[in-house]
């Protein structure tokens, strides 16, 4: 027992050092401008006093201005402007670094989640007309062409055919945007589509649907299912590129944060162990384009929010509420990494 324990901590140290290896450039980008900066900024400005003294026995020279001669002029001005092209070029250095150290937190390849599968569940998710989650479906659509609320107007008498207006819609989402109908009315935050779904109900006067609810669930792979085959692509909210960004960073720095008893992060499993073994299941990469989802442990169908509590609890950490901010911070990371890919839902998980 005690080796097995010595091997596992070896094992997680060894990840935990090529993440460490995969951040290294971005370090050394930070430490090589920074020390470059520092440290040559007094042999420029050395360098710069001799040329000044030179030029100054040089017959007509006193300012590089227009009675000096061209030659000198010339050296001057290229002399004084060293320092701004090597300030440009560092932040573009700097801005490359960044960009290319992000890129780098996709997968990739990219795989979608149903390819982690057996090939049972694979054919069980392909065939519509076995695929569990088609129930919901077929309920959402009912749901949708039913009046709801004081207003007696369905989801149809706004939107028209789903199959038109729907297309493409769950493919955006989630987004950040406000939420009119809260008591904060300028609340900004994660939209997930479910919460979309509720919003809409608020301007049909109708009450609230709860999280795994069997109507929103419904509701939500119907809308989910227009998108089939489209691939994933973000909704950027041209409205709130502030709070757009601190959830991104939010989402992001709990992907790669160790937590709970058993100290893991979502990155060690779905980036460094991908392929491996996990009681019976394949890691797959974390992606989420497939939720809301039929799971086989479950025997009902579920949504992502119900997926990361059940791996908070996994890894023995504080399962958080449903819509805790924390949640849906990691759901628009998740949906950010996952961007190409075909929508899924509704899928078949084991």
């Amino acid at each position: 027992m005690a080796i097995e324990q010595c091997a596992l901590t070896s094992t997680f140290r060894l990840q935990l050092d090529r993440r460490q290896q995969k951040q290294l450039p971005l370090t050394l980008g930070y430490a090589c401008l920074a020390g470059l900066s520092s440290a040559l900024s007094p042999l420029k400005n050395r360098e710069r006093e001799v040329r000044r003294r030179a030029l100054r026995d040089v017959p007509g020279h006193e300012r590089a201005g227009p009675g000096a001669p061209p030659l000198v002029r010339e050296r001057e001005e290229r002399t004084a402007s060293r320092p701004a092209r090597a300030a440009h070029f560092g932040m573009a250095l700097t801005a490359l670094i960044c960009t290319s150290a992000i890129a780098q937190e996709r997968p990739s390849p990219q795989r979608p989640g149903i390819s982690f599968q057996s090939v049972e569940t694979q054919a069980l998710q392909a065939d519509e007309s076995r695929n569990p989650g088609m129930l919901w479906v077929e309920h959402g659509g009912k749901l949708w062409n039913e009046p709801a609320g004081t207003s007696a107007k369905s989801c149809a008498s706004c939107h028209g055919a789903a199959e038109t207006s729907m297309k493409g819609v769950a493919a955006r989402y989630p987004t950040v945007d406000s939420k009119p109908n809260l008591a904060d009315h300028n609340a900004v935050d994660v939209i997930l589509l479910e919460d979309k779904i509720n919003l809409c109900r608020g301007r049909q006067l109708a009450d609230e649907l709860p999280d795994e609810n069997q109507p929103l669930l419904s509701l939500t792979a119907f809308v989910s299912y227009q998108s089939r085959g489209m691939l994933r692509s973000l909704a950027r909210s041209p409205y709130y590129p502030v709070e757009a960004e601190a959830a991104f960073e939010r989402g992001r720095k709990l992907f790669h944060t160790r937590q709970g008893q058993l100290n893991l992060s979502c990155a060690q499993c779905h980036d460094d162990l991908v392929g491996k073994k996990l009681r019976g299941d394949t890691i797959s990469q974390g992606q989420t384009h497939a939720w809301p989802a039929y799971r086989l442990e479950w025997q009902t169908m579920g949504s992502l929010q119900r997926r990361l509590r059940a791996c908070s609890l996994g890894v023995r950490a504080e399962v958080l509420d449903y819509g805790h901010p924390d949640y849906l911070a990691l759901e628009y990371y998740l949906a950010w990494r996952g961007e190409g890919l075909p929508m899924e839902s509704p899928g078949v998980r084991r």
